[in-house]
C-alpha cells in the first residue's frame, strides 16, 4: 500500500507534528510496512525517529508557476464540468506515485474531493473553551469540521472523548469514525541519559515537580503558580516546580509575561524554574527524575505527557478531564482545574518513585507501537475496502 501523508514538520504545530511522527514510526514497526510518502517535505525537516527509515520518503511538491488568474479559470472550468478541483502539483504526484490513500491531520490542503482521504481530527477545544478563540476562528473551525465530516472517507480521533464531540454535531459519520490514540514512543537512545545527572545539570533538588506543556493559556500553568503561592501563604515551604515548553501562546502573546509577573509579585522565584524547550532525551530524564509530573490543563484531546509519565513510572498529578480519565493510567491522582487548595495539598505530599529499567520501558513502548501501527493499517485498509464498491458502481472522478 502507498499512503501519502500531508507533512506538518517545520510548521510550528507541535501536536500535529507529534501525531505524524509517531504514526510514521509505528507503521515502520510492522513486518510489511506501507510506503509512506511525506508530501511537501524535504529530508532535512524529518525528525530523527524517521529520518532514513526505508518506508518513509519525503516528496517535495513541484508547484506550478501559473498565474493566480489562470489557476482560478481552470478551477471554475473544472467545477462547471462537475469535476473535483485539486492543486496541479497534487494531481501530478498522484499520477507519478500511484497513491492508494491520502492521510492528513485536520485537512489535506489542495487535495481533490475525489481522492480517498483519511483525516485524523485533533479535538473540539473551540467548543469547550470558546473564550480562548476569536468568533471568526470558531466559525472557521466548525466549517472545517463540517467539510471533514462530509468529504473524508474516514475520520480518526485520538480519544473517545473527541469522538463523542464529533458525533454530537454529525451523528451520521458513526460508520466511518475510528478511535485510535497514539502511544508514547521511547527509543533506546532516548533513555541513555542518567536522570540524576540531568537533574544536577540543571541544579535541581532531589524533590521537584515537573510541568511539561507549551505555554498556551488553556494549559493552566497559573493554577500551579497559585498553588505554590497558597502554600507560602499558609507558612508551608513550597516545593520547586520545573516548567518546560515553548514560552509563547500565539492567541495570548502576553500570557508568559503575566505568569512571570505573578511569580515576581508572589516572591516565588526560588520555587520556579523555567527551562524552555529541552532535547528529547533530557526531557525524558527529567520526567524520570521528578517526584511527580503535574498536568493541570483545562482541555486535552488526549494528553501525551500523561501517558509518557505513566510508562516511565513517575507519579502523575492530573486535571480531571474526560480524555485523561479514559486512559485508565495506574496510580494517577486527579484534581479539579480550579482547585488551588487541592493542588497545594498534593504538592505537599511525597510520592513513591518507581525506577523502571530502560529495557522494560523500551520493550513496552515497542509493544504499544506495534499495536498502534497494526490498528492504523487496519483502519487504512478498511477505508479503502469501503470505497472500492462505490468506485465500481459510479466510477472515480478525474
Amino acid at each position: 500500500m502507498i499512503i501519502a501523508f500531508a507533512s506538518l514538520f517545520g510548521r510550528q504545530y507541535e501536536g500535529g507534528a507529534n501525531w505524524l511522527e509517531v504514526t510514521l514510526h509505528c507503521l515502520g514497526t510492522l513486518p510489511d510496512p506501507p510506503t509512506c510518502l511525506l508530501i511537501d517535505a524535504t529530508d532535512d525537516v524529518l525528525p530523527q525517529t524517521i529520518r532514513g527509515a526505508a518506508h518513509v520518503r519525503a516528496v517535495p511538491l513541484r508547484h506550478s508557476h501559473e498565474s493566480r488568474a489562470r489557476r482560478l479559470v481552470k478551477r471554475v472550468a473544472r467545477r462547471l464540468r462537475q469535476r473535483s478541483w485539486e492543486a496541479p502539483a497534487i494531481t501530478r504526484l498522484a499520477a507519478e506515485h500511484g497513491v492508494d490513500l491520502w492521510v492528513a491531520f485536520a485537512w489535506f490542503e489542495g487535495l481533490g474531493s475525489h481522492r480517498p482521504l483519511l483525516v485524523a481530527y485533533p479535538d473540539f477545544q473551540f467548543r469547550h473553551l470558546p473564550e480562548y478563540f476569536e468568533p471568526g476562528e470558531i466559525k472557521h473551525r466548525e466549517e472545517q469540521w463540517a467539510h471533514v465530516a462530509e468529504h473524508a472517507e474516514g475520520v480518526v480521533t485520538i480519544s473517545a472523548a473527541t469522538a463523542a464531540d464529533a458525533l454530537a454535531s454529525h451523528p451520521q459519520i458513526e460508520d466511518k469514525l475510528y478511535v485510535c490514540g497514539f502511544p508514547p514512543v521511547f527509543r533506546d537512545e532516548d533513555l541513555q541519559l542518567d536522570p540524576g545527572e540531568v537533574r544536577r545539570k540543571y541544579r535541581l533538588p532531589e524533590r521537584f515537580f515537573l510541568v511539561s506543556n507549551q505555554f498556551w493559556e488553556h494549559k493552566n500553568h497559573a493554577l500551579v503558580l497559585r498553588a505554590l503561592a497558597e502554600l507560602k501563604r499558609r507558612g508551608e515551604p513550597p516545593p520547586v516546580v520545573v516548567f518546560t515548553g515553548r514560552p509563547y501562546d500565539p492567541r495570548r502573546p502576553d500570557y508568559f509575561t503575566r505568569l512571570l509577573m505573578f511569580v515576581n509579585e508572589q516572591g516565588l522565584h526560588e520555587h520556579c524554574r523555567f527551562l524552555g524547550v529541552l532535547p528529547r532525551a533530557e526531557q525524558i530524564a527529567l520526567i524520570r527524575a521528578a517526584s511527580a509530573v503535574v498536568q493541570p490543563s483545562r482541555f486535552e484531546g488526549r494528553g501525551a505527557i500523561t501517558e509518557e509519565t505513566s510508562l516511565l513510572g513517575t507519579q502523575l498529578l492530573c486535571s480531571d478531564l474526560r480524555a485523561q480519565r479514559e486512559l485508565n493510567l495506574p496510580g494517577a491522582i486527579f484534581f479539579d482545574v480550579d482547585d488551588v487548595a487541592g493542588l497545594a495539598d498534593l504538592l505537599r505530599r511525597d510520592y513513591p518513585h518507581e525506577q523502571k529499567g530502560e529495557r522494560d520501558i523500551a520493550d513496552e513502548s515497542l509493544r504499544l507501537s506495534r499495536d498502534y501501527g497494526a490498528r492504523m493499517m487496519e483502519i487504512c485498509e478498511g477505508v479503502l475496502r469501503k470505497r472500492r464498491p462505490r468506485q465500481r458502481r459510479g466510477g472515480a472522478a478525474g
